[in-house]
């Protein structure tokens, strides 16, 4: 993936998809997480379609940890 300044970010998200289809929550769970942080320090707008798949994947995993208490989840 190309950021806005024009280097090459290697993303975990592809990674977060393909643990969901076969139903490794944990590790998709982890995928999303670094994604999510990849992209907010690069500042994307993309951090917030894997935000929503980072809740989702805590879900169905049935975490008791809140995605949102994270200090990088935070405005």
């Amino acid at each position: 993936m190309y950021m806005s300044e024009g280097t090459y970010q290697p993303s975990n998200e592809h990674y977060g998809l393909a643990n969901t289809g076969v139903e490794n929550w944990k590790e998709a769970q982890s995928d999303f997480f670094e994604s999510f942080r990849n992209y907010d320090e690069a500042g994307s707008l993309r951090r917030i379609q894997v935000l929503k798949y980072l809740v989702l994947t805590s879900m169905l995993m049935k975490s008791e940890i809140n995605p949102f208490d994270s200090q990088e989840t935070k405005p």
